[in-house]
């Protein structure tokens, strides 16, 4: 009996782990082409960016990380249109990017211009929500917006 529980639980085990799998590479997938146009970012874009905040693919700390990275440089190059889609997600996408909005994952990232390209965007639903997690995340470190 303890043998089957045994390959029983490591069978679900694994079944559970390739789901896992086949979801972040689903995730990934819809973000190479964000990451390798960074600089052209269209709407529809960084809208994919922002609605993949969410679920199995924040599971995996190498995906938040990379989510974090991109996520950021979409409201520093493209500020309107991630106020934007920001606004449109659902409260729980809304609460997970400002959850990775307060903690950058590195220094690399530059507060005060991200800061400033969504302050100087025009004022939408949810753009006092990203500037406060912005500030959020200097106060972290003790910059000064």
């Amino acid at each position: 009996m303890r043998t089957l529980f045994f390959i029983l639980a490591a069978t679900t085990s694994f079944a559970v782990s390739a789901q896992e799998s086949d979801d972040l590479k689903n995730c990934s997938q819809s973000l190479v082409p964000i990451e390798q146009s960074l600089n052209q970012l269209d709407e529809i874009k960084v809208n994919t960016l922002v609605s993949s905040v969410g679920g199995a693919c924040l599971s995996s700390v190498e995906f938040s990380e990379w989510v974090n990275e991109l996520l950021y440089a979409a409201a520093t190059e493209r500020p309107t249109y991630f106020i934007k889609s920001f606004s449109g997600q659902s409260p729980e996408i809304q609460k997970n990017i400002i959850k990775e909005l307060e903690s950058p994952i590195h220094d690399g990232i530059d507060l005060n211009k991200a800061f400033n390209a969504i302050k100087s965007s025009p004022s939408v639903s949810g753009k006092s929500e990203v500037l406060l997690a912005i500030k959020v995340a200097a106060d972290k470190i003790g910059l000064t917006l």
